[in-house]
């Protein structure tokens, strides 16, 4: 909970930093954590993937271009046309269908092959290139006189398989009652016909299936493929203690990802990596942003949600007891929840309830209203839902879902809940009266624990905290529990910190002492100066410019009652070309020792042996403008220890080398900004050798209030009138010495991604022949313009801004989040594409997007009957705006499978390139 926005600016400035307010017209306001991308999960650490750098931003993609429709039933002159995108030749193409057509291409070299002779079938064809990338598409080829398969009614009815409950398949009711359906597996053999049995095809294996449909005495045939997936659940015991997952939760484990798992928030945490709660949402911007000067809003901010437990067949019964314990910490390196803010943790629990529906008639079908919170819609409600008849309506996304037979008589109502956490009512037919009462066995969440905020700032160690489930409506198959945290919402505020959650039927002896050695903070970069730099700067010095050979600190905890001895291995690997280029087993000559209690324990970095290794790989390097080196910390432990956890013995430091200067990691934890129209600031950045600068890239964030019409200009010094060592005006005047001023009036710009630097071209490139300068910017208002600053890397003796006529040193220890871009030309076009998610001027312009999350297939639906799919494309951006899939819409799927794990945002436009809807999908 905090104070109007403007004012919380100031005050703040003033309570922590008292008697410097007047002076230093610099403030550091609060903000979530930023990463770049979502990485792929891994077994061991926070191990990120690089695939888009290394491969110079392009991804290998396949595509189905075009399909041609046999021209009449039984024909055999259909055709299909791959594309292969950012592949090397030679390629090669398959196509198989379960109607026993096999076809290749051999060896082609062109990324382009035509399959033809086709009858209607449903096929999948791989296609390959010569770099082992391999991506299997799906595709549908229908007979041109029968109505396409209602795919998005189908998906509707489809229950995926669950814990001891397979899936199944609901025959949705369709107007044309000549049409037969049949389900068929990837293997061609008849599942289950509905045309002569019952209308759900149940006890379905996990696997790919396909259904047919044809009008009755007819051999024209429409497909649709689709998947039967099992559902993921969590088992018991389970530990989740997120050193396996970056920025967000395990899709495994959690349902959402609205929380943040990082490993910069908490203070002394059990392991590497915590997920925090706070005010802002999974994209880092607040949930209810308001403009300076405007009080600020307090509500629900983040949900952590498990995926469902199967407790049924777990066994558990009365007289069992389910234990769910875990640790928290409130601020840690962040804001301090205030009174009136909260962390509760809730279970699932279910109750049975009477809902009341009534049913009226009109011209096209029929209203259903109900009064009751059976479905939790947090209050009693009244909502009619329209329904055509003859046709399906889903409501609420996915509690229940309402059809219309065929003849209009009747209404079937299906409560199964598709993501499978709880089984309603099931294969309930309703004949339409005024009134009718249904008995639904509902599931609310029920608080099991809470704590408030903090009176005032503290970070206390992390507290244990056990909760006890001995309900036995509790041990179902469904199970869930969540965090929620109570808070101000309108920026990064009211932090609770959460490691180490455990759920089992009992708890250890000694709880909460834990059996674990873990590192718990990041490892520190192989630079000396920089967090990174260009490549051209640092490989011919690299003498000068790696880290000094001596000691490493890194962080370990020991959370059990007694020493424990480990060793350590430092691996350095070349990430793109997967090379190994160092190792260094400490062995049992440079044992750890005895760890107890929290350590920081001295490693030793070998920093001449190191050196060798990189320029022994030159070949490795050579012709590169982008390097990335992996460095892996890990903790040897026998694998016949009873260690509790090895994830968290592994850390991955991560050396980038590209076109630009950084003293910051890619992560603001806080804001910077200055007070004051004119108010100026310089970065100092020293270059090894001559150099072209580009380009500056900042990190500006909004924060409480957009200043994106607030001007700057570019500015770029030789010199500034300042003691670099004491950050006081110089005893030795020299005037400040201007080499570049930018023309163009420049204005704060935000892309809509999760740490996102604008690009701001020098009109301009401006050779740099000194060794030293200072880049930066000059304001033309008195507000905060809000960039991103890096807490845990420190560059303050870098910093230094101008207020009132003088330069002084930052007050502030950190890195501000502004970058030098430097080398050769920077690409043609918008450097700056981000995630755009404009409003659609219609509500029935939706694009829905299943299943999602997706695996391989995406299967697209747009609910503007008028709209031809042939006169569509669909563009896919990743999080970091960078489209990595476009085109054309001939199927209604796209293939996601070569895509890493993340978050992806998908564009309907028209082929002139006039956007049509837009929807966002998780590739797991």
């Amino acid at each position: 909970m905090k104070i109007q926005a403007s004012l919380f600016c100031r005050f703040s400035a003033c309570l922590l930093f008292a008697g410097l307010y007047a002076q230093a017209q610099e403030l550091l306001l609060p903000l979530k954590y930023n990463a770049a991308e979502r990485p792929g999960l891994q077994d061991k650490g926070f191990r990120r993937n690089f695939d888009k750098a290394c491969d110079g931003g392009l991804i290998y993609n396949a595509f189905v271009s075009e399909g041609l429709q046999p021209s009449a039933c039984l024909e055999e002159d259909g055709a299909v046309t791959v594309v292969i995108e950012n592949g090397v030749a030679p390629y090669s193409f398959q196509l198989s269908s379960p109607l026993g057509i096999s076809l290749g291409s051999g060896a082609v070299t062109t990324p382009q092959y035509t399959f033809g002779s086709l009858p209607s079938g449903p096929y999948f064809i791989t296609a390959s290139d010569n770099n082992g990338n391999s991506l299997q598409i799906r595709y549908e080829l229908d007979d041109i006189d029968i109505p396409p398969i209602k795919r998005q009614n189908w998906e509707a009815t489809k229950r995926n398989a669950f814990c001891n409950t397979l899936g199944s398949l609901r025959k949705i009711f369709d107007t044309d009652v000549s049409i037969n359906y049949r389900l068929y597996n990837s293997s061609g053999t008849l599942v289950h016909n509905y045309a002569t049995q019952s209308a759900l095809a149940a006890n379905l294996q996990p696997g790919v299936y396909y259904l047919r449909s044809n009008r009755e005495g007819e051999k024209c045939y429409a497909y649709y493929i689709l998947d039967i997936i099992e559902e993921p659940t969590i088992s018991l015991p389970f530990t989740e203690d997120f050193s396996t997952s970056w920025i967000y939760p395990d899709r495994n484990v959690w349902i959402d990802d609205l929380a943040l798992v990082n490993d910069t928030y908490a203070q002394n945490p059990l392991s590497i990596g915590v997920v925090t709660l706070d005010g802002l949402n999974q994209y880092g911007q607040p949930y209810a942003p308001v403009p300076s000067g405007n009080d600020l809003i307090d509500g629900i901010g983040d949900v952590l949600t498990s995926r469902p437990m199967c407790l049924d067949d777990a066994g558990l019964q009365l007289g069992d007891t389910l234990f769910l314990s875990f640790f928290y910490q409130p601020e840690g390196f962040g804001d301090f929840p205030n009174p009136g803010d909260s962390l509760v943790m809730e279970a699932y629990i279910p109750r049975v309830r009477d809902s009341i529906y009534y049913v009226t008639n009109y011209i096209d079908g029929y209203h259903i209203k109900y009064d009751d919170d059976a479905f939790n819609t947090g209050a009693n409600v009244d909502i009619n839902i329209a329904v055509p008849a003859g046709d399906m309506i889903s409501f609420d996304e996915d509690t229940y879902v309402f059809y219309i037979d065929n003849s209009g008589n009747s209404i079937y109502l299906d409560f199964t809940n598709p993501n499978a956490t709880l089984t309603y009512v099931n294969d309930t037919i309703i004949p339409i009266i005024e009134e009718f009462t249904v008995a639904v066995k509902d599931t609310t969440w029920v608080p099991q624990w809470s704590i408030d905020g903090l009176s005032a700032s503290l970070t206390p160690d992390f507290e244990p905290i056990v909760v006890k489930i001995a309900d036995t409506s509790s041990f179902y198959n469904g199970f869930r529990f969540r965090f929620r945290n109570r808070a101000t919402i309108s920026g990064n505020n009211d932090h609770w910190n959460i490691d180490y959650i455990q759920a089992n039927t009992q708890l250890p002896s000694l709880y909460p002492l834990l059996q674990d050695v873990a590192f718990i903070e990041p490892a520190p970069a192989m630079l000396t100066r920089y967090q990174s730099m260009p490549w051209s700067h640092f490989y011919p010095y690299i003498d000068a410019e790696l880290a000094q050979a001596g000691n490493v600190p890194l962080k370990v905890r020991n959370n059990d009652s007694g020493p424990a001895n480990r060793t350590l291995i430092h691996t350095i690997n070349d990430v793109c070309s997967g090379t190994e280029i160092y190792q260094y087993n400490a062995g049992t000559a440079d044992v750890l020792g005895s760890i107890e209690g929290i350590e920081t324990t001295d490693v030793v970095f070998i920093k001449d042996d190191i050196a060798n290794a990189l320029l022994s790989n030159s070949s490795i390097f050579s012709g590169k403008d982008t390097v990335i080196l992996e460095n892996i910390w890990q903790l040897n432990v026998s694998l016949g220890s009873t260690e509790l956890n090895y994830n968290n013995d592994t850390i991955y430091q991560y050396q980038q080398f590209a076109n630009y200067f950084a003293y910051d990691d890619g992560s603001a934890e806080k804001a910077y900004g200055l007070y004051g129209t004119g108010a100026q600031l310089a970065y100092q950045f020293m270059f090894n050798h001559p150099d072209t600068l580009r380009a500056l890239q900042i990190n500006f964030v909004n924060m409480n209030a957009n200043v994106s019409n607030h001007e700057f200009t570019i500015k770029v010094w030789r010199h500034i009138n300042v003691d670099t060592e004491t950050g006081l005006p110089s005893t030795s005047p020299i005037p400040d010495e201007l080499l570049y001023e930018e023309e163009t009036v420049n204005m704060p710009r935000y892309l809509n991604q999760i740490n996102g630097f604008w690009t701001y071209t020098l009109s301009q490139p401006l050779p740099i022949e000194d060794d030293t300068i200072y880049v930066g910017i000059e304001q033309r208002f008195e507000d905060l313009l809000n960039i991103g600053f890096d807490r845990n890397h420190n560059a303050s003796g870098k910093l230094f801004y101008n207020t009132g006529g003088q330069w002084l040193g930052s007050i502030y220890d950190g890195a501000l989040m502004l970058r030098p871009v430097v080398g050769s030309a920077l690409p043609d076009g918008n450097l700056n594409v981000g995630i755009e998610e404009p409003a659609t001027d219609s509500p029935a312009q939706t694009l829905t997007l299943y299943p999602n999350p997706a695996d391989d297939q995406l299967q697209l639906r747009f609910n503007n009957p008028t709209t031809d799919n042939y006169n569509c494309m669909a563009q896919v951006y990743d999080f970091s705006g960078r489209l990595v899939i476009a085109e054309t819409l001939a199927n209604n799927s796209i293939g996601v499978a070569h895509l890493p794990s993340g978050i992806y945002l998908v564009r309907l436009v028209t082929l002139n390139g006039e956007q049509i809807a837009v929807a966002k999908f998780v590739k797991q």
